[in-house]
């Protein structure tokens, strides 16, 4: 991560954090499991300004976790929600998109058959726009 934006993440708040339920530091240093199978990349703290981890990676797999909304800086414009788009919050957006997809694509797996991945690709269904009935979301799926 560039340091500029790595400085943004830890001193502006860039993040969406949208959530009643989450993991606080100290849950998880005294759970076993949770220790010794992931690190912690980052602390934050929600709207009552208690602190929760927020995002994870694995120790022996490639799985990450994030307890905030990476992909909203971009693409979420609803006034009802304290939602960042200044340049380097979408910069971080687009930073852990990136990161996501290449780590994708390290793995070896694949669609053995094109027809079967055409029937489950997102395509094939229709957003709605949902801004205007009061949604928290622009759009929605439905299917």
């Amino acid at each position: 991560m560039p340091l500029d934006l790595f400085d943004a993440a830890t001193r502006e708040p860039i993040t969406m954090n949208n959530h009643k339920y989450s993991i606080s530091p100290s849950s998880y240093f005294t759970d076993g499991g949770l220790f010794n199978s992931w690190t912690v990349l980052s602390l934050n703290h929600d709207r009552n300004g208690r602190e929760f981890v927020s995002t994870v990676e694995h120790k022996t797999m490639p799985y990450f976790g994030t307890q905030w909304h990476p992909e909203k800086n971009n693409f979420e414009w609803t006034p009802r929600e304290a939602l960042p788009h200044s340049e380097l919050a979408v910069q971080l957006s687009q930073h852990f998109a990136n990161f996501f997809v290449n780590e994708c694509r390290r793995g070896s797996q694949t669609w053995l058959e094109y027809d079967t991945f055409m029937k489950k690709v997102i395509w094939n269904y229709n957003p709605v726009f949902s801004g205007a009935a009061g949604s928290d979301f622009t759009q929605i799926y439905l299917w």
